[in-house]
């Protein structure tokens, strides 16, 4: 399973950055969802990625690049479709 450092920085204001360090080719996917669930940001969309350490930016937007509210949010990691890490990131607008 890829292992990840909690995002930095969290709260965050403008933006957070999610390290990843996969271990080993395969597809993966990282969604920012609300706390109801609902999907607000795609960050990484079934991408083949190798093994090596990647970095994700969210900017506290939407899918279509609107600013999202101050609140908490989930970050989700998917290998496949198994959901393999989540994590709380705090938008403090």
């Amino acid at each position: 399973f890829p292992s990840h450092e909690i995002s930095y920085p969290n709260p965050f204001q403008k933006e957070t950055t999610i390290k990843l360090k996969i271990p080993k080719q395969d597809t993966y996917s990282v969604n920012i969802h609300g706390v109801q669930g609902n999907q607000i940001r795609s960050l990484l969309s079934n991408a083949k990625l190798g093994k090596g350490q990647y970095q994700l930016i969210w900017d506290g937007t939407n899918n279509i690049g609107v600013d999202v509210p101050s609140g908490v949010y989930f970050y989700q990691i998917k290998q496949q479709d198994k959901v393999i890490q989540s994590g709380k990131l705090i938008l403090a607008r």
